[in-house]
């Protein structure tokens, strides 16, 4: 959804207030209609009434009339009786009327219907007297009963002038509380929304301003409005986060966190400030020659890995290394449609990238690889991320040259120790190199077919391929005599020969007591391959006769590797087996001496191994093997 604007949002409470108000005033309204209604009902009420008093007087008259006639001898006209009893039959009709609206006027309380009974019985009465002939006290009897309905009809009418005056007043009364409550919403909803909705929050986010300058950590305002006040609370919830992951980065740096953490952080922490799906991390040879994928995170299948290697003329990147400078492509698929030599490029839109920003990783002025930054969207990269990215860049950077060089330094002189061990046979030539490529080959060959993904990732690979090569470092401690002899070992030779395995691991886990802090578990892999790489899956194996998956995974790949790489050799008690042979050695060795899911995995991507073995040395057919590597 859109953020409002506070005018938006001003207009659509007024709106909703004057819907309220409008709702107040028609209800008002009925309730003051009603009361109206009923004091227009009392008017012509008391209008009737006028009528009645005027019908009776003229009644009373005409009966005085009728009298003074007959006190005079003049006689009294028949019409003037019918003009008489008309008379009273209106004055009748008056007074059903008056009987029948009187029950609408809310009197019953007041007596106003008994007043009325008394006022149509005293009219019956009179009506009565009226008609008697020769009556000499009948003037004096309409005129006591013309009092008294009278006093009766100043009664109702007092009666209902008073409940027109009640009514005045809830009339009064009520267009005072309903003025008052409107009035009332208007004070309180400008009011809520003056305190609650702006002032307490640019006093929550003012504290918060001050309690960061001051180095304190702050808290994440709580952003429940979607108006200039929301995007405000949320553009500080943003710069905060922003800052505190900065803050948390440059504290692993100055901690010296391994590289590979860098990354895991960086990837995990960044993504609330810049899109991206992918980060993936490249360094270039010492000449600048050539580039290789060092590391990369993504939360889609990897397509471009670990230990993808290509010229550097060859890729478009040499622009960014000579000037230093970051490059946007905002639409990879046209990039690629122009430039289709770029393999890299097919690789990641197979990943499902399809906007980039590479980023020079620059240490002490010379450019040492690239970070690319890849979403998997167009268009979302512009120069605010670039200048993002530049802090980032320079945090990997400088991991890079703490973390990554100095461990590269450390393992380079342990594999030259290695091969300075290695050195001392010369019938095992290059076999470091070799099984440590078969090594590397397994681990990718695994991920690739999905097995032992929570295991397996950059870094693992990374680990094997620098650890590898000292599978056989213990072998330091073997006399030379049993190392290098001609012939086959005796049992207690052999038993000497076994000792290296352990020796190996003892040698690394001592230098990986001597590392604290966050690298104290640097050589881990390297103990795990040099101690466990003759353990067998059945359990037969050696130093401790660890079974099945108690077996670390790089000990069971570099054991295949291993092998493998001893059948289609050389050595001073065999000649190398031919490639199907030693394929038919590692089947055999299934759930035996080799993790079948490996072998299951080697043997479906044979041809892989067939293609790295021919690269290495050419094949001799030969049926006997003494395995002791």
């Amino acid at each position: 959804m859109d953020m409002m604007t506070k005018n938006d949002k001003i207009r659509n409470r007024a709106l909703g207030l004057t819907a309220l108000m409008t709702l107040w005033i028609i209800l008002m309204s009925g309730l003051l209609l009603d009361q109206l209604k009923m004091q227009r009902t009392m008017e012509q009420y008391l209008e009737t009434l006028t009528q009645f008093t005027l019908r009776l007087n003229t009644y009373y008259q005409n009966v005085i009339d009728k009298s003074i006639n007959e006190a005079t001898g003049n006689e009294f006209l028949n019409f003037e009786m019918d003009r008489q009893d008309s008379m009273c039959n209106e004055i009748e009709l008056i007074l059903n009327d008056l009987t029948e609206e009187i029950l609408d006027l809310e009197l019953l309380e007041s007596n106003g219907s008994v007043v009325l009974g008394e006022i149509e019985s005293s009219f019956q009465l009179m009506r009565y007297q009226g008609v008697v002939v020769n009556d000499e006290d009948l003037i004096l009897k309409q005129s006591k009963m013309m009092h008294i309905i009278n006093d009766d009809i100043s009664l109702l009418i007092n009666i209902v002038r008073q409940r027109q005056r009640e009514i005045s007043k809830d009339i009064h009364f009520e267009l005072i509380v309903g003025f008052s409550v409107l009035i009332t919403l208007t004070i309180l909803s400008n009011g809520w929304l003056l305190i609650h909705q702006t002032l307490i929050p640019l006093e929550k986010m003012r504290q918060s301003f001050n309690e960061s300058a001051l180095g304190y950590q702050t808290e994440t305002l709580i952003e429940d409005k979607d108006d200039e006040i929301g995007a405000l609370t949320q553009a500080y919830n943003f710069l905060r986060n922003r800052t505190l992951a900065i803050e948390k980065l440059n504290h692993k740096l100055n901690d010296h966190d391994h590289f590979e953490e860098i990354v895991d952080f960086i990837f995990d922490h960044f993504k609330s400030f810049i899109p991206y799906n992918r980060i993936g991390i490249a360094v270039l040879s010492s000449d600048q020659s050539v580039i290789r994928a060092l590391s990369a995170r993504s939360d889609r299948p990897i397509k471009l890995g670990e230990n993808y290697e290509y010229p550097i003329k060859m890729t478009s990147l040499q622009s960014i290394i000579d000037s230093g400078d970051p490059r946007i492509l905002n639409d990879l698929e046209t990039y690629y449609a122009s430039t289709p030599q770029s393999e890299s490029t097919g690789l990641i839109l197979k990943e499902g990238m399809l906007s980039s920003v590479t980023m020079p990783l620059i240490v002490r002025k010379r450019c040492v690889g690239v970070v690319f930054f890849s979403s998997s969207e167009r268009n979302v990269y512009d120069n605010r991320h670039v200048q993002f990215l530049e802090t980032i860049a320079e945090s990997l950077a400088s991991s890079f040259d703490h973390s990554f060089l100095n461990d590269q330094l450390v393992v380079s002189t342990i594999q030259g120790f290695a091969r300075l061990v290695e050195s001392k046979d010369s019938e095992t030539g290059n076999h470091i190199e070799r099984m440590q490529a078969y090594s590397v080959l397994i681990a990718e060959i695994l991920r690739t077919e999905g097995h032992f993904d929570d295991v397996i990732t950059d870094t693992f690979i990374k680990q094997v391929r620098d650890f590898s090569p000292l599978h056989d470092i213990g072998k330091v401690a073997v006399p030379d005599k049993i190392l290098l002899k001609a012939g086959k070992l005796t049992r207690d030779e052999f038993e000497v020969v076994k000792a290296h395995a352990a020796v190996g691991g003892d040698i690394l886990q001592d230098m990986n007591d001597q590392i604290h802090g966050e690298h104290r578990n640097f050589y881990k892999v390297g103990i795990e391959i040099a101690r466990y790489h003759h353990e067998k899956y059945n359990g037969t194996g050696y130093p401790d006769h660890l079974v099945g998956e108690a077996i670390p995974l790089s000990a069971r790949i570099v054991a295949v590797a291993d092998v493998f790489d001893a059948l289609t050799s050389k050595r001073t008690y065999k000649e190398a087996f031919t490639i199907e042979k030693a394929q038919s050695i590692l089947i055999d060795g299934q759930n035996q001496h080799f993790d079948p899911l490996i072998i299951d995995a080697v043997m479906k991507n044979w041809s892989r191994f067939e293609n790295q073995a021919d690269i290495f040395h050419s094949i001799v057919d030969n049926e006997q093997v003494y395995l002791i590597s």
